[in-house]
């Protein structure tokens, strides 16, 4: 049927075969846009990541990679939004099922997040509340210490103690070990702090933990914390920790609108 004679009926006649358009079957890294919801807490985070897209390329068995402009971690509740800058036109995005991934800008495909923010600012009536944010990693794998400092009952404007935990398998210990320590004797048979002065709530090794200064019998201004700080240890065997990634499963599809979006919260093994 394709002799390229004019003219003929049924098998005789030339067939018009269609032309196939990469627009049929892939999609420009520039048409599609990805996002970013912050579901986990305000980070208050100046490292810039970005997203990248793995793409299984069938006719050479290997993976190709996308990546993203960069931005930072929104607040609780935003969005940030990106897309991907224009490549040459022969590379495209096939259709089909992809990994949507959050990447620092460094190029690492870790992202572990781990933050201490000041929640609710302190008054000389309200005890201040950090948050901190912990990346869901295995607890067999890591410590955890603590160290915080409050002003001095004895001289709250001009001097401040400093105390710090041991490394602990969670963060509910560490706490207990620092309460304890600020409310040992002060020499003159009366506590630092009374009652003791760090209470918390949430899970203990992972996502939100907010902890509490609670008011002191002495009325020390739990506004002014000058630092809390939480520290990880990996295992003494050096065991490689697992890297925190955050992915999702993403469907391409020629001819529509490919806007996808990740959560902050979202944990891939």
């Amino acid at each position: 049927g394709k002799d390229g004679v004019s003219g003929g009926t049924e098998y005789s006649e030339d067939l018009l075969l269609a032309s196939i358009s990469p627009d049929d079957w892939s999609v420009t890294p520039s048409a599609i846009q990805v996002e970013l919801y912050n579901d986990l807490a305000t980070l208050n985070s100046a490292d810039l990541y970005a997203f990248a897209v793995l793409a299984f390329n069938a006719k050479e068995l290997k993976w190709q990679t996308v990546t993203s402009a960069s931005f930072q971690i929104p607040q609780l509740g935003q969005v940030a939004t990106t897309s991907f800058p224009l490549y040459q036109p022969s590379f495209r995005v096939p259709a089909g099922t992809h990994v949507l991934m959050l990447i620092e800008n460094t190029g690492s495909h870790s992202t572990p997040i781990r933050d201490v923010s000041e929640k609710t600012a302190g008054t000389a009536n309200n005890a201040e509340v950090q948050t901190i944010v912990v990346s869901p990693i295995d607890d067999s794998l890591y410590s955890v210490k603590l160290s915080l400092t409050l002003p001095d009952p004895s001289d709250p404007m001009n001097s401040s103690l400093t105390e710090t935990s041991q490394f602990h398998s969670n963060i509910t210990a560490a706490i207990n070990e620092l309460n304890v320590a600020f409310t040992v004797d002060n020499g003159m048979g009366q506590p630092l702090y009374d009652p003791a002065p760090l209470s918390f709530s949430g899970s203990t090794s992972s996502g939100d933990i907010t902890i509490e200064l609670n008011e002191s019998y002495s009325g020390v201004p739990n506004q002014n914390v000058p630092d809390i700080t939480l520290t990880y240890q990996w295992d003494e065997l050096n065991v490689v920790p697992p890297p925190t990634i955050r992915a999702k499963h993403i469907q391409v599809l020629p001819g529509q609108t490919n806007i996808f979006r990740l959560n902050l919260s979202s944990i891939t093994p």
